[in-house]
């Protein structure tokens, strides 16, 4: 197969579409504050494959102003509960 993205060709890259897409099923803290810092813990299920920080992007989206997009910096990935 050939993917073509942004004006760039390969032959080498596998796509797979699945009916479960990945979900965030908890958020932790569910409130945080919006001055200071905080960590926060996303739960992820239905992601198969090995996550890695530097393929990993986070916004948090108000569902009452859906252009008012925040990205988020991640810190850092684990497995299986790990951090």
């Amino acid at each position: 197969m050939t993917v073509k993205v942004n004006q760039m060709t390969s032959s080498t890259l596998n796509i797979d579409v699945s009916t479960n897409p990945t979900t965030v099923t908890n958020i932790s803290p569910n409130s945080v504050s919006p001055v200071l810092k905080s960590i926060m813990t996303l739960t992820v299920v239905g992601f198969s494959q090995t996550l890695t920080l530097s393929d990993l992007e986070v916004s948090l989206i108000n569902r009452n102003y859906p252009t008012k997009i925040y990205p988020q910096y991640v810190v850092e990935v684990g497995t299986s509960g790990s951090n």
